[in-house]
């Protein structure tokens, strides 16, 4: 079995402090990416009240340490999505297909 790499990146927030997960593992040629929220970096603040500025930051969040594995959003494979509000699918997908 492949060995695993821990996957980190300034670029994206990290685990909250003294939690035990990292923000990706690599596994041979996969990416394990741990969930995310629409943190802002800079701030530690959610991106916005709406879902779609909240989706939209974890986009780049996810991208950010994806490419810090040498990846990208092109190659996933699958995605899960919790929402708190079923009536926010249709803004919350509209950025993610974009």
């Amino acid at each position: 079995m492949a060995e695993k790499q821990v996957i980190s990146t300034d670029r994206a927030p990290g685990p909250f402090q003294g939690a035990p997960y990292n923000q990706a593992i690599r596994v041979g040629d996969l990416v394990f990416v741990a969930g995310q929220l629409g943190i802002v970096l800079e701030t530690s603040e959610l991106a916005g009240p709406s879902v779609e500025e909240q989706t939209e930051q974890i986009m780049l969040n996810l991208a950010a340490i994806l490419e810090a594995a040498g990846s990208g959003l092109d190659k996933l494979v699958k995605t899960t999505v919790f929402l708190l509000d079923l009536s926010d699918f249709n803004g919350m997908n509209s950025v993610y297909a974009s």
